[in-house]
């Protein structure tokens, strides 16, 4: 019989039946991380007039990710599947925004990443002390996602012409 206690804040999310993949979903959230941002990278370069671009890198990725599925897989189960989907999801990003960045000369300002690391680091630090669930848990990180915009805030990285921004965005795909 397995002792689910040492899987104490993974119950948080899933139910018992699924604690034994919550390392998975862990890893791959990760990779979900990078995927946005590839995705992201990759609307910038499509926007610029070069799809074949993106679609040359998710091609590459493409047969990375079956290379290293063929390999991880059958070594390390579910969890090597979700190691090729981190790795294949980092180098996606990684040529992105080597892309983007030679083009453009811009990506991302040192000392706003920085800014930003440092304060989802903090939030992923409360995050982890505080142990909630059910309608608490919506709450909790409600509260945690206005910390991580107030910290932004305090430290001049989230502006109100940000807020007016999102505000144009927003009320413009309305009408």
């Amino acid at each position: 019989r397995l002792n689910y206690s040492k899987f104490g804040k993974f119950r948080l999310f899933y139910p018992t039946s699924f604690v034994l993949a919550a390392e998975v979903l862990r890893l791959l959230v990760i990779s979900v991380a990078f995927l946005v941002i590839y995705a992201t990278l990759g609307s910038i370069i499509t926007g610029s007039n070069k799809p074949k671009i993106e679609m040359g890198i998710t091609l590459f990725l493409l047969f990375l990710m079956i290379i290293l599925n063929l390999y991880l897989i059958p070594h390390y189960g579910l969890v090597g599947a979700a190691y090729s989907s981190i790795f294949t999801t980092f180098c996606g990003m990684v040529l992105a925004g080597i892309y983007v960045y030679r083009k453009f000369k811009v990506l991302v300002r040192f000392s706003s990443f920085v800014k930003i690391i440092g304060s989802s680091l903090l939030v992923y630090y409360f995050a982890w002390l505080w142990s909630f669930s059910g309608f608490y848990l919506i709450i909790t990180y409600g509260l945690l996602l206005l910390f991580y915009f107030g910290i932004l805030w305090i430290l001049k990285e989230f502006t109100l012409e940000d807020v007016q921004l999102v505000v144009r965005l927003v009320s413009r795909k309305k009408s």
